[in-house]
């Protein structure tokens, strides 16, 4: 299950990220998907993938700000996250 989480979670931020390359989302409801994920993340895993998964929203959403700030790689945000989530899983399946 938090497999399929972390998964359609990263897979929706990339959405997300690519659309910011595009054009600049103004609606908040755009971000309803991953920050629904977040929120599941939020009540299921430790806080080191948490943080690392608000990390990586943040990022999502300061993308597609009109006046958008240098910030974190998000491959660098990514990969945190991707660190985590196997160290957790690794540690349920033992």
């Amino acid at each position: 299950m938090r497999q399929r989480l972390y998964a359609e979670f990263l897979a929706e931020a990339d959405r997300q990220i690519l659309q910011s390359m595009k054009e600049k989302i103004s609606d908040t409801t755009s971000f309803y998907e991953i920050t629904r994920k977040f929120s599941e993340i939020e009540l299921l895993s430790s806080s080191d993938v948490c943080a690392a998964a608000k990390s990586i929203c943040d990022h999502v959403i300061g993308s597609h700000a009109a006046e958008e700030k240098a910030r974190a790689n998000f491959y660098e945000l990514k990969q945190s996250f991707i660190r985590h989530a196997r160290k957790e899983i690794a540690n349920y399946e033992k």
